[in-house]
């Protein structure tokens, strides 16, 4: 988390709980613009931060309390629908669970990342429920992580729908090592990544199912 000043220095903001929100990296960077006075500037106005910030420090202070009327619970079940849309389970599990991206695998996986990206970034894209909000972030977390993992593109060796990871020409046995080292951890990276991406998806789904009483995600 880091701390942003809604009213930055330069223009007499101080350093006060009324002038912060708390935000992640992520966040922290999507809720800016270039400014002059700022390399990250501001593109919300003060009040819009400070209403949305004390939103959540209310809903978080007792989220066991927090209570949604019919009408949050079908807007959140839209939303449960277009992600369903977005990333089908067998999809996600196809992609991003039964894969070690030892060897080959479809471009498909690097396509689908850049659609929920995307997806993640349109403005009705967000529960009103606070904790399907909160493992929403975290799954967009997940999904910009396996991104940067695999954001060095030019590593793959790409081939019509599918890339893998070059394995190193034997020039010397010790560059031959080191290279071949250096594979493994971008494989692992990757394998990694997407273990954590399909995870946090899973959660969010089960979440979603629990809260919005959803029997199966063919229902809505």
């Amino acid at each position: 988390m880091e701390c942003h000043h809604i009213v930055p220095h330069a223009d007499g903001g101080d350093d006060t709980f009324e002038n912060c929100i708390p935000l992640c990296l992520e966040c922290h960077g999507e809720v800016m613009s270039y400014n002059p006075k700022h390399p990250i500037g501001t593109r919300y106005s003060t009040s819009e931060l400070k209403r949305r910030r004390d939103e959540w420090y209310q809903a978080l202070k007792n989220p066991t309390v927090t209570v949604l009327n019919q009408k949050h619970v079908n807007i959140d079940r839209e939303m449960v629908k277009r992600l369903r849309n977005t990333c089908p389970p067998h999809v996600m599990k196809h992609l991003y669970c039964d894969r070690d991206y030892e060897n080959t695998s479809e471009k498909l996986v690097l396509d689908a990342l850049g659609v929920l990206d995307n997806f993640a970034k349109r403005t009705e894209s967000h529960f009103l429920d606070p904790t399907l909000e909160s493992l929403f972030a975290e799954f967009n977390a997940r999904v910009r992580g396996m991104k940067r993992s695999l954001d060095g593109i030019d590593i793959f060796q790409k081939h019509e729908d599918m890339i893998w990871f070059p394995k190193p020409y034997v020039s010397s046995p010790d560059i031959y090592a080191k290279n071949l080292e250096e594979r493994q951890n971008l494989v692992t990276q990757a394998r990694d990544a997407a273990r954590k991406l399909y995870e946090s998806y899973v959660q969010l789904i089960h979440e979603c199912r629990l809260r919005l009483e959803i029997s199966t995600l063919d229902e809505l």
